[in-house]
């Protein structure tokens, strides 16, 4: 026993770097870590109904005369591997971007092992049904396959779930960025008051400019803020300029939609949800979509939709793989502006 571990010890090196370590256990795995795991055929048919239970298989085969121990989960004992065997692994043993992540110890060692790692095309997503949100229900959803396609200009993207459920992304033919460049707004000071001067002039006198521009001279703050368009939409009742809705009796500001969008404006586009369907509803929903077509937060070479207000979903947050096959399409609105 003596002689197997100070052979282990050799072999691997106690002092080996991670880096070295990774690449000569990577050996021991069929498939390899860092590469594309597939699910087994026959059990994608025999667990059809319960999808979180389809497996796939990992051969792994230590090097001769030692073991290695694989942790597959915190919650279950590490499994001692001597021989070649082949390990299962499960659907529900992914996280949310498609990846399954063992840990691996050298058991004459007793290291504190190194994470080796597989991706799949499956990515787990999120949703709550229509009428759930209140009760604060959501649930999980593994996306099976995502297909996009082009065809007479119009771009859409499939996405089919173990369970049978289909969504239908319809993107529009020009896709709207969440924050646009746009020329920034003056700050303009509006004299309410407009009686005039002696001199005929609408100025008022200096202790009153004083006022409007604060102690310093400095121009007060329009106190409209920087609403995000996509986070919330208001309706104003009464008709005319904003000065003379503010004049008017009976002016109100009423709050009609607001939702919190968890994928950031970065490079994100926006459309109505109407777009997002399950049922093949029409469009004109009342509902927000934000969608990237790549770099999901972890997840760089895949897109993201989040989508609140659908004709079947109170809200959806899903990672899309096949989105990187199309393009965004966005409108120059500097050359469409010099159209006459």
């Amino acid at each position: 026993m003596i002689e197997l571990a100070l052979g282990a010890a050799l072999l691997f090196g106690p002092h080996a770097p991670e880096a070295e370590r990774s690449q000569k256990l990577s050996t021991f795995f069929m498939p390899m870590p860092n590469t594309r795991l597939e699910l087994d055929r026959l059990s994608l048919l025999e667990n059809r109904q319960t999808p979180e239970t389809i497996t796939g298989k990992i051969w792994m085969k230590p090097p001769k005369g030692q073991c290695l121990l694989v942790r597959t989960n915190l919650k279950h004992t590490d499994k001692r591997i001597c021989k070649p065997t082949a390990l299962e692994w499960r659907i529900d043993d992914l996280d949310a971007l498609g990846h399954l992540s063992w840990t691996v110890l050298i058991e004459a060692e007793w290291d504190e092992g190194i994470v080796m790692k597989w991706n799949t095309d499956y990515r787990i997503g999120n949703f709550t049904a229509a009428g759930d949100k209140e009760a604060g229900m959501y649930e999980d959803i593994v996306i099976k396959t995502c297909k996009a396609s082009e065809l007479d200009g119009e771009r859409t993207i499939v996405l089919d779930s173990f369970k049978g459920r289909r969504w239908r992304i319809n993107l529009p033919e020009w896709d709207k960025p969440v924050n646009p460049v746009e020329t920034p707004i003056p700050n303009l000071l509006v004299n309410i008051d407009s009686k005039k001067n002696a001199d005929g002039s609408t100025k008022g006198d200096k202790k009153d400019d004083k006022k409007a521009e604060g102690e310093h001279g400095e121009k007060p703050k329009d106190g409209s803020g920087n609403h995000d368009k996509t986070d919330e939409k208001k309706v104003q009742s009464g008709g005319g300029s904003v000065l003379g809705a503010l004049l008017s009796v009976g002016y109100k500001t009423e709050e009609v939609h607001k939702v919190t969008f968890n994928l950031p404006t970065r490079d994100a586009f926006q459309m109505e949800s109407g777009r997002f369907t399950e049922s093949g509803s029409p469009k004109g929903m009342n509902g927000l979509c934000r969608y990237v077509y790549k770099n999901a937060p972890g997840d760089p070479k895949s897109g993201a939709i989040e989508c609140h207000d659908t004709d079947t979903l109170d809200n959806v947050y899903v990672h899309v793989t096949c989105f990187s096959e199309l393009r965004p399409r966005v409108k120059d609105m500097t050359k469409e502006g010099t159209k006459k």
